[in-house]
């Protein structure tokens, strides 16, 4: 899979993701409804950075 032993689970607030994929919020909730109704609170803003395409560049 994708997350290796030494990667954490969640991106924390202000750290870079790698992929849009990346998990970066733990909803919890007592019951169905109000998880959902929690999900919608979830925000999350991406600012786009350039790619960097070998070590060089790195």
């Amino acid at each position: 899979g994708h997350i290796q032993k030494d990667q954490p689970t969640l991106i924390g607030e202000g750290e870079i993701t790698q992929y849009l994929g990346d998990a970066v919020a733990l909803v919890c909730a007592r019951d169905l409804e109000t998880l959902e109704q929690a999900k919608k609170l979830v925000r999350v803003v991406y600012e786009e950075l350039p790619a960097v395409y070998g070590p060089e560049e790195a």
